[in-house]
């Protein structure tokens, strides 16, 4: 079993207060799960925001709750305020190489992230706790034998090359997949809805 365990759902239907996240809602099963897991809040007490853009600070403030992260350490960001609530989660993302800085000793945490950005994080948080790639390959753009699947995305060729890995990974364990219409949509901001599907399915 390769699954990463985090705190789990709790037991029962749990009533969220959002009024903008409807049981026909294809993300619908998947917020209830991250919010009854405490993992993801609204974005206010009545709204999720599901179509929103998740941000770098968002992200690896999910990924620190599910992990139950150590959030004693002290980012050292210039651009990370020690008193926003994802700072001692950005500090524990960056401590154990899960996420890096985008440079300058900046972390820019209110950024958007992309699909492609996402897959690589959640890739090394895979390999943060052990079970990340097995494989390596400089392949590009390309496909190789060293490679257990290949891509089959109609939009590969958007795929940057330092995210193939992270793409590939992400599609392998089936917690990042294309639309309905076969792509991957590795430049699009990834928005809350859809992170909560990842998460649900890690």
């Amino acid at each position: 079993d390769t699954t990463i365990t985090g705190p789990g759902p709790a037991t029962g239907e749990v009533q969220m207060p959002f009024t903008d996240v409807a049981t026909t809602d294809w993300y619908y099963p998947y917020v209830q799960n991250v919010y009854s897991m405490g993992i993801m809040n609204g974005e206010s007490e009545t709204l999720f925001g599901p179509n929103d853009t998740l941000t770098r600070g968002m992200l690896v403030t999910i990924l620190g709750r599910f992990d139950k992260a150590d959030t004693s350490a002290v980012s050292s960001f210039a651009d990370v305020d020690p008193n926003e609530y994802y700072a001692p989660y950005i500090a524990w993302a960056a401590a154990n190489g899960i996420v890096d800085g985008v440079g300058g000793n900046m972390f820019a945490p209110n950024d958007p992230v992309t699909r492609e950005q996402a897959a690589m994080i959640i890739t090394g948080y895979y390999t943060y706790k052990g079970q990340g790639p097995t494989y390596h390959t400089d392949m590009g753009q390309g496909t190789t034998s060293e490679w257990p699947i290949q891509l089959e995305y109609t939009d590969l060729a958007q795929i940057s090359d330092w995210a193939v890995e992270g793409v590939m990974f992400c599609t392998m364990k089936q917690v990042m997949t294309g639309n309905d219409a076969g792509a991957f949509e590795p430049q699009s901001p990834i928005t809350r809805a859809e992170f909560a599907a990842v998460m649900s399915r890690i």
